[in-house]
């Protein structure tokens, strides 16, 4: 007789398999739209003007971050919220690094803010921003290769999974959550995340502040 056994999950526990990934997903989802939906209605409203018109570029870059910080702030506590749901209150131990853990939530969260910020100054349209926030973000947990393997799939799933920082987030997610892998192996999932973010921030940021001076890109849908 055969008798065979998951690694790292021996229960079978989808529980353990899919709670704790949908957590993320959910979140990421909503930070992006958020974090597009808050840069987007300055232009829709028109108050990109008043806000950072006439000010220097170093000024209004920290006027953005700082826009940004408190939509990192809240989804940080609600990830860290979502660990303790999976670890406490659930009873499935972290097998890894718990500070790992949360860092890779806050690499997460900086790749889809550069995402975001990039969407919203190629479009300078909130609404289209906001379209493509959902289809990018929304995509992500059937192409990370968490739940739906990806390695003998079409081309073209294999390189949408790699240009979507939660493929990396999943992988991370499983080597400190549940295999218990070394620090240094989950550090190049951080790496590939953190990439999204100046990447997303040197081709939006630009336009978007430059946009404080166009009144015409201002008031579209």
């Amino acid at each position: 007789s055969v008798r065979s056994t998951i690694l790292f999950n021996p229960q079978g526990s989808y529980e353990l398999q899919l709670v704790a990934l949908i957590h993320p997903a959910v979140l990421h989802l909503i930070f992006m739209v958020a974090v597009t939906g808050a840069l987007g209605r300055e232009l829709r409203d028109g108050s990109i003007g008043p806000w950072l018109s006439g000010r220097s570029a170093g000024y209004a870059t920290v006027a953005v971050c700082g826009k940004l910080l408190p939509y990192l702030c809240v989804f940080m506590t609600w990830g860290i919220a979502a660990t303790a749901y999976i670890a406490g209150l659930r009873g499935w131990p972290i097998a890894g690094s718990p500070l790992l853990l949360f860092a890779g939530y806050a690499a997460m969260y900086l790749a889809y803010t550069g995402v975001a910020v990039m969407f919203v100054g190629l479009t300078l349209t909130m609404g289209t921003a906001l379209s493509a926030a959902g289809l990018y973000a929304g995509a992500s947990f059937a192409f990370a290769g968490a739940v739906f393997p990806v390695e003998s799939a079409s081309a073209f799933a294999r390189v949408w999974s790699v240009l979507l920082p939660y493929s990396s987030f999943a992988k991370l997610l499983a080597e400190q959550l549940v295999m218990g892998s070394a620090a240094e192996q989950s550090f190049r999932q951080l790496l590939i995340m953190l990439i999204f973010l100046p990447i997303g921030l040197a081709v939006g940021l630009p336009r978007y502040l430059a946009a404080a001076q166009q009144p015409a890109v201002w008031g579209r849908r």
